[in-house]
């Protein structure tokens, strides 16, 4: 999975999470990787073996 901690300008800990299928990426400022892959998931990512944004996910296979 393409999750990690990336810097920020506010001090905060931002969670970078990368689509697999593509360039897009979702930033989510929280305390624990577990609540930003269910802010993923919120937002329409699927998190299984593949990270995938939701226009990835909508793709033919």
């Amino acid at each position: 999975m393409a999750i990690k901690v990336v810097p920020s300008s506010t001090g905060r800990r931002t969670w970078e999470i990368r689509c697999s299928g593509c360039d897009r990426r979702l930033l989510c400022s929280v305390r624990a990787q577990s609540s930003a892959v269910a802010t993923a998931r919120a937002d329409g990512w699927v998190m299984n073996e593949r990270i995938l944004c939701p226009a990835c996910e909508q793709l033919p296979r």
